[in-house]
């Protein structure tokens, strides 16, 4: 997606998003907080808003 956008954000905002919900997953249990999920919706705004995606 990184490249289609031209964004170098969306490669290393999915990277931290893939390696935390990795750790989560396999060191037994699963936990998003309030934070982190209004984080990750405002970037995938941020991305639709790009693509022109409504």
């Amino acid at each position: 997606m990184n490249e289609i956008l031209k964004d170098e954000d969306v490669l290393i905002f999915g990277n931290k998003m893939r390696q935390q919900r990795n750790f989560n997953l396999y060191d037994g249990g699963f936990s998003v907080t309030e934070k982190d999920s209004r984080e990750y919706l405002d970037f995938v705004k941020g991305i639709f808003k790009k693509a022109n995606i409504k």
